[in-house]
């Protein structure tokens, strides 16, 4: 569980912002973040990495606790098992992919988990090359990576996909999941998308003014479920994946495309190409093109 129970006031007027944030949020799943800009994201973040000092409040994670004002106890930023992902890369321009990897662990890395690092990112044969040779979408990928070298319990992610274009970020988006359905930290995404917030967090978490303001599934906070019949029996499935119990998946029926969410347990042995009917089926819709 990740609990917390954080105040925060940003400057010295009490007309200035004030953070007042309080929930308890399952662990191993990824948490979206959704509020206007302003609603204090990205200052919650600050404050559960250790970058920012909470007045007051507690933080605890898997029972074991980052901050307790009332204790004065505060865990530093380089001492809590966090790894944190901006919408900048800052990758280093003088070290090669691998590199880049391997300092960020701070000691002497495993080969067998760089090897698995780079293998998940689909990054093996750019091993030993500098960032300024990559694409965006490449040193985007290289910089999630490096935010999971050291394995964190907490992977924080504050808006990293907003400035790609729309191919890239469905991309990275896959590779998100890939990412943490291996290694399985608890992730904290910051994202104004619904789509995007649908299509990976199993838990959102809504914010306006510095407070929490709601908690829930995607679907009972945006109200995107829809139960509807499906007459035709010439859905293709496009693709396809799975992550957590969760079925994403692109169908075609002449011109018109959609993609959905579905319960995986429901669609065990789905797979591309296969034909298929939704009858009175609950699922979630995340895009509809004609």
């Amino acid at each position: 569980m990740l609990e917390f129970d954080l105040t925060k006031q940003f400057g010295k007027r009490r007309t200035d912002f004030l953070l007042e944030v309080k929930a308890q949020l399952p662990t191993g799943k990824i948490i979206g973040i959704f509020g206007p800009s302003g609603a204090g994201k990205s200052s919650l973040l600050r404050l559960l990495s250790g970058l920012e000092k909470p007045d007051k409040g507690y933080l605890k994670i898997n029972g074991e606790v980052w901050t307790d004002t009332t204790q004065r106890f505060f865990l530093k930023p380089q001492k809590r098992a966090v790894g944190y992902l901006f919408q900048a890369y800052s990758l280093f321009p003088n070290m090669t992919v691998a590199e880049n990897l391997a300092f960020a662990a701070e000691k002497k890395i495993d080969l067998t988990q760089l090897e698995e690092l780079l293998t998940v990112i689909q990054m093996t044969d750019k091993r030993d090359q500098y960032p300024g040779s990559l694409s965006g979408g490449e040193q985007q990928r290289v910089a999630l990576a490096r935010a999971l070298v050291r394995r964190p319990a907490l992977l924080l992610l504050d808006e990293p996909l907003t400035a790609l274009d729309e191919a890239i970020r469905s991309s990275l988006q896959t590779y998100i999941l890939a990412l943490h359905e291996r290694f399985q930290p608890t992730t904290l995404l910051v994202s104004h998308n619904r789509t995007e917030l649908a299509k990976l967090c199993d838990w959102i978490l809504e914010m306006k003014d510095g407070k929490v303001t709601a908690t829930g599934t995607p679907d009972s906070l945006f109200g995107d479920t829809e139960t509807i019949d499906f007459t035709a029996d010439s859905f293709r499935v496009l693709t396809l994946t799975r992550n957590n119990g969760k079925l994403i998946v692109e169908l075609v029926a002449g011109k018109q495309k959609v993609k959905i969410a579905l319960n995986n347990s429901s669609w065990p042995n789905l797979k591309s190409g296969d034909q298929i009917k939704l009858t009175d089926t609950a699922f979630t819709l995340l895009n509809h093109k004609i």
